[in-house]
C-alpha cells in the first residue's frame, strides 16, 4: 500500500482523535458530571488501541489500517449518545464536530482499501 496524501491525512487525524480519547478519558476519570465510567474507559481504551494501529498503517499495513478505521468507527459509536441525552449544546457541538471529523478520517483511509493494484501484463 502506498501512503498517499490521503492516507497520510487520514492517520494523521485519527491519531490525533485517537490522542484525545485518551487525555479526555483520564479528564474524565476525575471530572464531575462525566460519562459513565465504563464508556470513559472504553473512549480511552479505544484511542490507545488507534495509536497502537497508526504505526503499522503508516508502514503499510493494511491491518494496521483496518484497525484505525475499526476503532476510530467504534469510538465515533460510542458517543453519538451524547448528542442525544440531556447535555448542554456545547457538548453536543464538540461531539458532532469530533463524528463528522471521525467521518472524514475513516473516508481519507477507506480510499486507500477501494484502490486495486495495477496489473502486470506479461
Amino acid at each position: 500500500m502506498n501512503r498517499t496524501p490521503a492516507v497520510t491525512t487520514g492517520l494523521v487525524i485519527c491519531a490525533l482523535l485517537g490522542a484525545l480519547n485518551v487525555t479526555a478519558s483520564l479528564i474524565g476519570l476525575t471530572a464531575d458530571g462525566a460519562p459513565p465510567l465504563g464508556i470513559v474507559i472504553t473512549g480511552g481504551v479505544l484511542g490507545l488501541i488507534t495509536l497502537a494501529a497508526v504505526a503499522p498503517a503508516w508502514r503499510g499495513s493494511r491491518g494496521g489500517l483496518l484497525l484505525v478505521m475499526a476503532s476510530r468507527a467504534a469510538a465515533a459509536l460510542l458517543a453519538a449518545p451524547a448528542l442525544f441525552v440531556d447535555e448542554s449544546d456545547s457538548v453536543r457541538v464538540v461531539v458532532a464536530i469530533a463524528i463528522a471529523v471521525t467521518l472524514v478520517g475513516i473516508w481519507l483511509l477507506g480510499a486507500t482499501l477501494r484502490r486495486t493494484p495495477a496489473r502486470v501484463s506479461g
